[in-house]
């Protein structure tokens, strides 16, 4: 070998040796002053979206995996095919009730006032047959007292003219024979002509009273006749009266039937209550309905990202079972397990350069929490040890960083990536 080339070979020499002495002060130094993992992997806060009022087949499917999403965009329709036959039917059923009510109102309506006019009229015409009634009382009350009245004072005043005439009649024969007496008398010349005159000129007069007092008895006869005429009068008010009474029963009677017409008027009354509340217990169900119908409509919860579709169109799905997971690329972060020796080194808001594996990125993060995450675990189970062997093994504790905002691209949730933080 030449000079030179023995000068060469010795630079190569000292070069590698310098390389790998550098390369392992490199990793010296990273040991004191860095902590490292490859047992970190990408994760977010998964959101299942699932049916929550009723089950059924997925009819359409909007968005795949990975695909991104907006907050209310629709991900996914059941079939409601059975679910609005039921809305159309309910609505034909609420019509029927609308229809059968408003015809109800029309006939409550045009009853009511009616029966509440025929109503006002049989009591204006009942109290004119009381006013009747109590005129027809009224008038067979002085009928009757006038015709009783009457047919006294016409039965005493014939029974004076009886006994006057009697008396008359008594007094008129006895001064007949009288005058017979004085007239023999006069005739065998024992009294003057003089007193014969006189028992005459009585004899006359007695006979003038006679005759007046004949006279007056026929009137007393015509007057008890004419009193006794009077209990037409009587029959006729007392015709008056019964048909007032009638008249008054049927007038009572009318008002009674109109009032119990009344209270048919207010049965269609309580039918449009009871048909307002089957109506209004229809459109309750109705909305129930609807909503149920609204709830085969799956929207997005969140802007967000589609982990998973775990469904395709046609499956049939229950309530809570998930169609799609999705998370927030926003909320986006990385599990880091570390060994616990090094945790006292890490703390909260501490900086850390994660490398994501899947588009071959570096970031930087900070620390957010330290084995206080949901769902801790030993990452590494220990060897179960030989009878009188002891093994101490170390575990890993969760570490979590919080990611700055990073293209859709590099978030695989469930990715794995590496993590650097330094200890100082």
């Amino acid at each position: 070998m030449s000079k030179i080339g023995k000068v060469l070979a010795g630079l190569g020499g000292v070069l590698i040796t310098g390389a790998i002495g550098g390369y392992l002060a490199y990793l010296i130094y990273k040991e004191l002053h860095f902590i490292s993992t490859d047992a970190a992997f990408l994760q977010a806060d998964i959101i299942d979206v699932s049916p929550t009022a009723t089950g059924g087949k997925i009819e359409k499917l909007y968005f795949n995996e990975f695909q991104k999403i907006k907050k209310g965009d629709l991900l996914a329709v059941l079939d409601n095919k059975l679910l609005d036959y039921d809305l159309k039917a309910l609505d034909y059923q609420i019509k029927a009730l609308e229809d059968k009510k408003r015809a109800l109102e029309k006939d409550y309506k045009a009853s009511l006032n009616i029966t509440l006019r025929l109503i006002e009229i049989d009591k204006e015409k009942l109290k004119q047959a009381k006013n009747n009634l109590e005129k027809a009382k009224l008038a067979y009350n002085l009928t009757l007292a006038n015709y009783k009245t009457t047919l006294n004072i016409a039965k005493n005043n014939l029974k004076i003219q009886e006994n006057r005439l009697k008396a008359i009649k008594s007094k008129l024969e006895k001064i007949k024979k009288d005058y017979k007496r004085f007239l023999y008398l006069y005739e065998q010349g024992v009294i003057s002509l003089d007193k014969l005159e006189k028992i005459k000129v009585h004899l006359d007069t007695v006979k003038a009273e006679y005759l007046a007092g004949k006279h007056a008895l026929k009137i007393a006869k015509e007057k008890l006749s004419q009193a006794k005429s009077l209990k037409n009068k009587v029959e006729i008010a007392k015709q008056n009266l019964n048909q007032a009474v009638i008249a008054y029963i049927q007038a009572k009677k009318l008002l009674e039937i109109d009032k119990e017409k009344l209270k048919k008027v207010y049965v269609l009354k309580d039918q449009i209550k009871a048909l307002n509340k089957n109506i209004l217990s229809l459109k309750e169900k109705k909305e129930k309905l609807k909503e149920s119908i609204n709830r085969t409509y799956i929207y997005a919860p969140i802007n967000g990202v589609i982990a998973k579709k775990w469904r395709d169109e046609g499956e049939v799905v229950s309530v809570g079972m998930p169609i799609y997971s999705i998370y927030d690329p926003k909320k986006a972060y990385v599990m880091a397990y570390i060994d616990e020796t090094n945790v006292p080194y890490i703390k909260k808001g501490k900086i850390a350069k994660v490398h994501l594996d899947t588009c071959n990125l570096d970031v930087y993060g900070k620390v957010e929490s330290v084995g206080a995450y949901a769902g801790d675990t030993f990452s590494l189970i220990p060897n179960e040890p030989t009878s009188g062997e002891f093994v101490k093994t170390t575990v890993r504790v969760p570490v979590k960083i919080i990611l700055p905002p990073i293209s859709l691209n590099c978030l695989k949730v469930g990715s794995s990536a590496q993590v650097e933080i330094r200890k100082d």
